[in-house]
């Protein structure tokens, strides 16, 4: 499956799908071993009022794209029927091989 963000910094290389999931993470050498087995991914879920949604349900309505002259990401994820919006920041260190993933 294609992915919607990539970032890396020469040892450590991120894909982010569609749905805000990541898909791939190659550590030490980017390229080599894939640390997520193939077609597999970290999921994520939300629960609220005693409702639970993966976020890559179809009810999801997801946009990804970067901050504007950064390499930090700026993607969103909406449920209606759950009245859930997601706000996605991806960052990966340029000096250590570290991944900040913020969702507010």
């Amino acid at each position: 499956m294609p992915s919607s963000i990539v970032t890396g910094n020469g040892n450590l290389l991120v894909a982010i799908d569609q749905h805000n999931l990541i898909r791939d993470l190659y550590f030490p050498f980017v390229g080599m071993e894939d640390q997520i087995a193939y077609q597999h991914k970290l999921r994520l879920g939300m629960y609220t009022d005693h409702q639970f949604s993966w976020i890559d349900e179809k009810e999801w309505i997801h946009e990804s794209k970067y901050v504007e002259d950064t390499v930090v990401t700026g993607s969103s994820a909406k449920n209606s029927a759950l009245g859930i919006s997601l706000y996605f920041n991806d960052f990966l260190s340029p000096t250590q091989d570290v991944l900040i993933r913020k969702i507010t």
